[in-house]
């Protein structure tokens, strides 16, 4: 596992060869603990290191993440796509916790 700041992880997605991202409720059964299963796929991201945000979009939606902290990528193992997770600051009462959203890049 490699831990990307939002800038190296911006440099990875202008080169890399994957071209498309994945947010499935199949692989983040924390943040979507209902029993409808969706799948969005994501031609576009846009990172901007500067407001601590990811975005995400297609040709209709867009997928915003805030108080990104850093990027785990799993690019070491193979799989059927590169895993990466976007670890969020979450506030929680008067505190604060982390969050992980799990995306394939295929």
């Amino acid at each position: 596992m490699r831990v990307l700041s939002i800038s190296e992880f911006a440099e990875w997605t202008r080169t890399a060869v994957e071209k498309s991202y994945i947010l499935s409720t199949e692989n983040n059964a924390n943040l979507f603990p209902f029993a409808a299963k969706m799948t969005l796929r994501m031609p576009d991201v846009i990172p901007s290191p500067f407001t601590e945000r990811i975005m995400f979009r297609n040709q209709k939606d867009i997928i915003c993440f805030e108080r990104v902290k850093e990027v785990h990528m799993y690019d070491d193992v193979e799989s059927i796509g590169t895993v990466f997770d976007l670890v969020c600051c979450v506030t929680k009462g008067k505190g604060t916790s982390l969050q992980r959203v799990r995306f394939i890049a295929d």
